[in-house]
């Protein structure tokens, strides 16, 4: 089976998985992203696999095998998975379920390329753990939302590449989000403290500093334009 689109040719077909965290927002960014896949880089729906938004362990567990063990055999396919969710280091969590990252990487080792999107907290420490697999640098692209000691904000990092894959540009990593300052009134309540003093403190402002930075990462091979649009 053989797809194109205007800017590339798919020698062969990609297999799509999107997993997503226990929360609507994670659901709804790996949803957009399905819309993204389908419609504007044309991948047909029948290859790509979500993973249910459900709270049951066995079944995200047997949604995510189910994915690997129905790849064909005897064929080289590719394939490209995508996280959206919660993320510590060494481990995402798929509908809440912990899921180490050297246990995931064991579904990889697939006849063809592979690319791995992750978009949690902490995601750049999977790399290391792909790299001592011998998973990466030369059998596939891993890009990671934020470094291996950062969290991942929103969902600035899957804009920033449908960005890029829409204007047919592999994804050049850059510091996204900014570091702020939010200037809060101190209040206290009038039980706790007399009225002179209690006037005095509420007349105070604290800073509020919220660090929002993360870089993402990535490494591998140049395979961004399996997932460059029609458009």
């Amino acid at each position: 089976m053989h797809y194109y689109n205007s800017k590339v040719m798919y020698e062969r077909p990609l297999h799509v998985l999107l997993i997503h965290g226990n929360e609507k927002r994670f659901w709804l960014e790996t949803a957009n992203f399905y819309a993204f896949l389908s419609q504007e880089v044309g991948i047909p729906k029948d290859l790509i696999t979500n993973v249910p938004f459900v709270s049951n362990q066995h079944q995200t567990i047997d949604t995510i095998e189910s994915f690997f063990l129905k790849l064909p055999k005897f064929r080289t396919v590719d394939i490209a998975v995508v996280y959206s969710g919660h993320g510590l280091s060494g481990e995402f969590l798929p509908n809440e379920i912990p899921f180490t990252y050297e246990a995931f990487a064991v579904y990889f080792d697939v006849k063809g390329d592979f690319i791995f999107i992750n978009s949690c907290c902490y995601s750049g420490s999977c790399i290391d753990t792909f790299l001592n697999e011998g998973l990466l640098p030369d059998k596939g692209l891993l890009i990671a939302s934020s470094r291996h000691n950062q969290k991942s904000y929103d969902n600035k990092f899957l804009e920033a590449l449908k960005r890029a894959y829409r204007n047919g540009r592999e994804y050049k990593p850059k510091q996204l989000g900014r570091r702020y300052v939010i200037e809060e009134r101190k209040s206290k309540t009038k039980s706790s403290i007399d009225q002179q003093k209690l006037d005095y403190y509420n007349n105070l402002w604290v800073e509020i500093i919220r660090d929002e930075r993360q870089n993402p990462v990535r490494c591998g091979k140049s395979l961004d334009h399996l997932l460059f649009t029609n458009q």
